[in-house]
């Protein structure tokens, strides 16, 4: 199964050809880069997680930007923790995301969350 995740030593391949994501000798900086990416998601309060159209109706009468900071409209660290567990991919993960309630509002962009 391929990963979901990517990483490449541009330096030495600079095509991308070569996916290190699943390599040990790399875990460690690729473990360093997901934390990265995540703290600054969390940070930014990146509304990157939802389609387009379910940003702007989530943002009726107000911004994406002030919608994307409010957590009863957008429980980003909720939407966070599904995004993860489905990236495993994993039987368990499955069978994980299966039994999770949906966030509210996203089920209907996403059918297979609830």
């Amino acid at each position: 199964m391929p990963s979901s995740e990517e990483l490449y030593d541009l330096a030495n391949d600079p095509d991308e050809v070569h996916n290190l994501a699943g390599s040990a000798a790399h875990h460690e900086v690729l473990a360093k880069l997901r934390d990265a990416q995540r703290s600054l998601a969390l940070q930014i309060r990146d509304v990157g997680f939802l389609p387009e159209g379910e940003i702007h109706s989530r943002s009726v009468g107000t911004t994406p930007y002030d919608m994307g900071h409010d957590a009863s409209k957008y429980p980003l660290e909720r939407i966070l923790a599904v995004a993860e567990a489905a990236a495993g991919l994993e039987a368990q993960v499955r069978e994980t995301l299966a039994t999770i309630q949906a966030v509210p509002g996203v089920s209907e962009a996403a059918p297979g969350l609830s």
